[in-house]
């Protein structure tokens, strides 16, 4: 993201995911990227999605694809790794952030 230009609030490592959602809150991003261990992406997600609502875009750092169908459900619909086309995610991002 900061390659397109985007501004970056570098966060430090949260103890829980309660205080990464009230910081989230705190900030008000339009996008927050997941990063942590695949397995523990289901229950961040569960809850940084209901806490934010539809209007951040939710990132996922990686390609846990045991628990994609997981992930799908709670609305994470973004994956960012190794094989994404940047040019084409980054143009996505910006068609939707433009917009809004």
């Amino acid at each position: 993201f900061a390659c397109a230009g985007y501004e970056i609030l570098d966060q430090p490592t949260f103890t829980s995911i309660e205080a990464g959602i009230k910081a989230a809150k705190k900030a008000v991003p339009d996008i927050i990227v997941l990063c942590s261990a695949d397995d523990t992406y289901s229950t961040m997600a569960a809850s940084l999605s209901e806490a934010m609502g539809q209007d951040t875009i939710l990132v996922v750092a990686g390609n846990p694809t045991e628990f994609l169908e997981e992930l799908q459900g709670y609305g994470i619909k973004h994956f960012i790794h190794m094989r994404t086309n940047l040019l084409e995610a980054l143009q996505e991002f910006n068609k939707y952030l433009l917009k809004s």
